[in-house]
């Protein structure tokens, strides 16, 4: 996102039109006191609020926090999920306009960040694997299933289906389950203004209730939304073919069918699949000349 976004207020008279003043919209709302108590993440939202600027890695920050201490980091860089804890839910679901109700400590358990995060990187991978054009695993569309994205019942027949199916329906899971985030962080589109005279649709969320942000804003589960959303619609997304995870590729795309790999995996990965093929292809070299010396 642009690192300056102005909107135009509510009219401030209705006769002439006459708006008021933009504000500074573009920031995520970060309390100054963060702290880790036991398994939880605790956000003083007494304390005070600054603001942090969207970055265009953000998704890929938060899916790839691979341990406690770098999702805590991430936390206290980006602010609270909005998470509130729901026995009933089938997933966590970042609910921001809640907010406006906490005016002290909020608590987010480490769990419900990494059920999140999990959900997250699932819905990457089946996205990821439609615009590959491969199968995902009838697990991966099981655990869809379990959150309530599909009819029970779904998911038994697969076993037997044309594989593209399941990457139909892999990407119909993503489609569904950014639709229930959206609807559960209050999306709606606005516009904004940049510079004197571009004008620009942005996206802002239930976070706007929230009295310390005075009526404007976007919560990080809204903005890890909409990149989802942005990542699905023209994903930079793809698989490591060794892990398995999704991941931005730094440099470009690779070519269809081509193995990638992500930095963790990195060249170590790329050498032992070489030389695994290598070896194989010497194997069914050889088995070929056995065949016809026969």
């Amino acid at each position: 996102m642009p690192s300056r976004r102005r909107r135009w207020e509510v009219l401030t008279d209705v006769d002439s039109a006459t708006l008021g003043r933009p504000a500074i919209v573009d920031a995520l709302p970060v309390p100054e006191s963060v702290q880790v108590e036991g398994g939880d993440i605790v956000f003083d939202l007494s304390s005070d609020i600054y603001g942090r600027a969207v970055p265009r890695e953000l998704l890929d920050g938060f899916v790839s926090a691979r341990t406690d201490a770098a999702l805590i980091r991430f936390a206290k860089r980006f602010g609270p999920l909005a998470l509130f804890e729901n026995v009933d839910a089938k997933f966590a679901k970042p609910q921001p306009g809640k907010l406006a109700g906490v005016y002290a400590l909020h608590r987010e358990s480490l769990w419900s960040w990494r059920s999140l995060q999990h959900q997250f990187a699932l819905v990457l991978k089946l996205t990821a694997a439609f615009r590959s054009g491969e199968a995902p695993s009838i697990a991966a569309l099981a655990e869809c299933e379990a959150m309530g994205l599909f009819r029970s019942g779904t998911v038994d027949g697969l076993h037997h289906e044309n594989p593209k199916s399941r990457v139909d329906l892999g990407l119909n899971a993503g489609l569904l389950y950014t639709r229930a985030l959206a609807e559960s962080c209050g999306l709606r589109p606005a516009l904004a203004v940049y510079g004197k005279s571009h004008v620009q649709l942005v996206f802002q969320d239930a976070i706007n209730v929230w009295p310390l942000m005075g009526g404007l804003g976007l919560s990080l589960g809204g903005a890890l939304t909409v990149q989802l959303m942005a990542a699905i619609a023209g994903s930079g997304f793809v698989l490591c073919s060794s892990c398995g995870e999704p991941f931005v590729p730094k440099r470009r795309q690779p070519a269809f069918g081509r193995r990638r790999y992500c930095p963790e995996c990195g060249r170590a990965a790329a050498l032992r699949d070489a030389k695994a093929t290598y070896r194989a292809k010497l194997r069914a070299s050889a088995e070929t000349r056995t065949r016809r010396a026969r």
